[in-house]
């Protein structure tokens, strides 16, 4: 018994992630794994034989290099067939990849590179300066030991960003077509296993330092691929407009499980609502997640028509509210669209919940909140601050998708993961059939004249007053109150309304004290990478 467990690190029994891409060479060859666009519009592809022999080649090179199981690789780069086949190299070595947000300061990018103290590092040619300036400032961090990369390496091709032409190369970096054509295509015969980290996605740090979520192979491989293949409704052949960055939790997560599946990113130029009308219909996509304000930002198009939809068939929405302006022009072109809501976090590997709908009218009680119900691979308890069962609470989660840990940080992973249960920071509602519906983050509960208000909650209340369209609430430092409850609002295109009319609304629906002490209109609201709306900086431009 003991010589056949020891054999599962090998492929006899063995169960990684990586080892599924040499499956799907054999499977589905030619089958088209990544399609990308460059920057002038011309057209690319992969297929799953192609990915499999580059993933093996640049594998090969890093262990050549003196990469070991357990050492950190870190990628600096946008979305590209490379940066697949870097995520699937480090998966077959067993070496835990992060992703890093290019848009960062120096800083910030200079703290992720010392607290995961990496023993590669590729970034985009044009991002190569702005990498080795975070490679200096991480060398002298004092809160880490530092570290010293084996490889440092360019990750796009110089044909798709700079032309035919080889741009100089500082001392030590080299291209990815170099580093990978010294090795051989050969599956790497390292050992490797189920349990081995596969990624370290670094949180967006809204109150602190971010913290690295540590993922094993094991949570895909048992539960968020599984979930996504029966709940979210993933099969082969599908085509995902992809649109999500690589170097989030919905970016390399979505990516893994599609890959894991043999459906086909098509992954644009840029993040471009017009764009994106355009490759739904020239590249048959059936299927695309992305946030309420990306969806609303393609309704917006000239372009958006029915004609150019044939062949999507489902719409995964999340990060926000889902506007009623959203779904009446989503609706009036395309009726029979299925709309997903999802829930999860990445200590959760994209195990959550989700609920499919066409209309509000197949929503519980027509509440908007509604995130649906757990997948199968997840228990959930919405408990009070005593841990009881509760009908509103925060929402603790078990599941085999749970985070192995924060790396390198044990206080704040006890301090999720001690109680025997993820606990999550959202506050949610259950019904009596198991509905849940998102009531806010515990972080941005307002604590306003001793009561407590949930944003979403005056969020939903505005959001009906007919000339708005989108509503974001935030609790605002305040001598008297502590907090007061502030509204931002969007209107609609050539609609008018002012601070007094959505005050005078609100008081319709809402108890007196949860009524906004203060509404600014505004053009536009500050939103992450993802299309998220970033309260922290709502919060900052009203205390200032």
């Amino acid at each position: 018994m003991g010589d056949f467990l020891g054999s599962q690190m090998q492929p006899l029994g063995r169960a990684t992630l990586g080892d599924q891409l040499r499956r799907h060479a054999l499977a589905i060859p030619d089958a088209e794994a990544v399609v990308y666009y460059d920057h002038t519009g011309h057209r690319r592809y992969v297929t799953y034989s192609h990915l499999h022999v580059r993933a093996n080649r640049v594998a090969n090179a890093l262990s050549g290099a003196g990469v070991r199981r357990g050492d950190r690789i870190a990628v600096m780069a946008a979305n590209s067939a490379d940066w697949v086949a870097v995520w699937y190299a480090a998966l077959k070595i067993g070496a835990p990849l992060t992703g890093i947000n290019p848009n960062l300061t120096v800083d910030d990018i200079a703290y992720q590179l010392a607290h995961a103290g990496p023993a590669a590092v590729f970034a985009d040619l044009d991002l190569v300066a702005k990498t080795r300036a975070a490679i200096a400032a991480a060398g002298s961090s004092n809160s880490y030991s530092g570290w010293s990369p084996a490889v440092q390496s360019a990750l796009a091709s110089p044909r798709d960003i700079h032309g035919p032409s080889i741009p100089d190369l500082p001392d030590g970096w080299v291209t990815l077509d170099d580093l990978a054509c010294a090795a051989t295509n050969d599956d790497p015969d390292g050992p490797v296993d189920e349990h081995d980290i596969a990624m370290i996605v670094y949180t967006s740090g809204t109150e602190a330092r971010p913290k690295g979520v540590m993922i094993p192979h094991r949570n895909y491989l048992c539960a968020t691929v599984p979930g996504w293949a029966s709940e979210i409704g993933i099969r082969r052949g599908d085509r995902w407009l992809f649109v999500m960055p690589f170097f989030t939790m919905a970016g390399i997560g979505s990516m893994t499980n599609l890959t894991q599946i043999g459906a086909t990113l098509v992954i644009p130029a840029a993040i471009d609502p017009r764009q994106a009308i355009t490759l739904v219909e020239a590249e048959s996509i059936t299927t695309m997640a992305q946030t309420p304000t990306f969806f609303l930002s393609m309704a917006r198009q000239d372009t958006f028509e029915a004609s150019r939809l044939t062949n999507l068939r489902r719409c995964i929405t999340y990060g926000g509210l889902v506007p009623d302006s959203m779904l009446e022009a989503w609706s009036a072109v395309r009726p029979d669209l299925e709309w997903g809501t999802y829930w999860s976090q990445s200590e959760l590997s994209q195990v959550g919940t989700c609920g499919w709908f066409k209309t509000l009218d197949d929503v519980p009680g027509r509440d908007p909140a509604w995130v649906g119900r757990p997948m199968p691979q997840l228990e959930l308890r919405v408990v009070d601050a005593d841990g009881n069962d509760a009908e509103v609470g925060e929402a603790i989660c078990r599941s085999p998708a749970v985070m192995a840990g924060y790396f390198a940080d044990p206080a704040r992973t006890e301090e999720a993961l001690g109680s025997g249960w993820l606990h999550t920071g959202d506050v949610m509602r259950i019904d009596s059939d198991g509905n849940l519906f998102f009531v806010d983050r515990l972080k941005d509960v307002i604590k306003t004249g001793g009561m407590n208000v949930s944003s979403v909650e005056v969020e939903r209340a505005i959001a009906t007053h007919p000339a708005v369209e989108r509503a974001v609430v935030v609790g605002v430092p305040d001598p008297y109150w502590s907090e007061a409850v502030t509204a931002f609002v969007v209107v609609k295109p050539g609609a008018n309304c002012t601070p007094t009319e959505i005050v005078e609304h609100s008081r319709l629906a809402l108890a007196p004290f949860k009524v906004p002490k203060a509404v600014h209109v505004v053009d536009a609201l500050p939103t992450d990478s993802q299309g998220k709306v970033l309260k922290r900086v709502l919060r900052g431009a009203t205390s200032q």
